[in-house]
């Protein structure tokens, strides 16, 4: 195979190709706890704004929610107000690996994807994923399970105990721009997780009072050691709604990974991989 053939190959497969048609959306003078219940409600990261044309005007995410409930304590408001104009998009001829590069490459979690200047659909990490875990099959064993964790781990990680308070959290979450905090304890053993998501389920409940983390935190957190593949931690991040895993050595955090490390990972993997193939071409 002469290398030609192996980037006409690599190129072939296109945004139409793994979208799914239909995505939830909001208009500019949607009320924003419309927008939060529906980001609830639905297990979504994002809400793209349109007009009557399907035209893409913004999109409000969890982060901007966040934002809003952190700096302006309240859910009053229209979405317009508080939504993310500079949206990224991709038509559904674009190539999938030019949608992939960029949500590699930048801090936001999902493109839009248009057809005739109209949304269509939303391709997010989570959907890359998918589609590079099925290429990823197609390559041998052996090269997928030299891949492990501590090859790609993240260290250095911000982290909160029990009794650290909701509103502590919520301030080291914004300001470092993390989408999730693990909780461990003083010998640095997990003890459970609280994100984005956990928060905004909180200030949808009526009555919310503010109390320390582990009132709030899912303690139900999968994890996996340094020595565990790519390929297993990926499958997991499919199958499962959430976002990161925490990475363990002897029962102590030493690391995490999340759909954006794994992203990118694959990423570095397949171009890796296709130099090889094209010298050997």
């Amino acid at each position: 195979m002469n290398s030609a053939t192996v980037q006409a190959n690599e190129e072939e497969v296109l945004a139409e190709d793994i979208i799914r048609y239909g995505v939830t959306t909001v208009k500019r003078d949607t009320p924003v706890y419309q927008a939060i219940a529906t980001l609830v409600e639905k297990q979504i990261t994002g809400l793209p704004v349109v007009d009557d044309k399907m035209h893409i005007k913004g999109i409000i995410t969890e982060r901007d929610v966040m934002r809003l409930l952190y700096e302006k304590h309240t859910s009053a408001g229209i979405v317009e107000e508080f939504m993310t104009e500079n949206v990224v998009s991709f038509d559904i001829k674009d190539r999938l690996s030019d949608v992939c590069k960029t949500l590699a490459n930048n801090g936001f979690r999902r493109v839009t994807i248009t057809h005739g200047k109209k949304l269509v659909s939303i391709i997010s990490r989570a959907d890359l994923i998918r589609e590079q875990t099925r290429k990823f099959h197609q390559y041998d064993m052996t090269q997928k399970e030299t891949v492990t964790a501590k090859d790609f781990m993240k260290q250095g990680l911000v982290t909160v105990s029990r009794d650290t308070s909701i509103y502590k959290a919520i301030t080291l979450l914004a300001e470092n721009k993390v989408t999730g905090l693990p909780v461990v304890d003083k010998d640095f053993k997990v003890e459970g997780i609280v994100t984005e998501r956990d928060f905004l389920r909180l200030m949808h409940t009526p009555g919310f009072q503010p109390g320390p983390v582990e009132d709030y935190m899912t303690t139900d957190v999968k994890s996996f050691t340094r020595d565990d593949t790519l390929y297993d931690i990926c499958d997991c991040l499919i199958e499962n709604d959430f976002r990161r895993v925490p990475i363990l050595d002897d029962g102590r955090l030493v690391g995490i990974v999340s759909r954006f490390d794994i992203i990118d990972t694959i990423l570095r993997y397949n171009a890796s991989l296709f130099k090889r193939r094209s010298t050997d071409a």
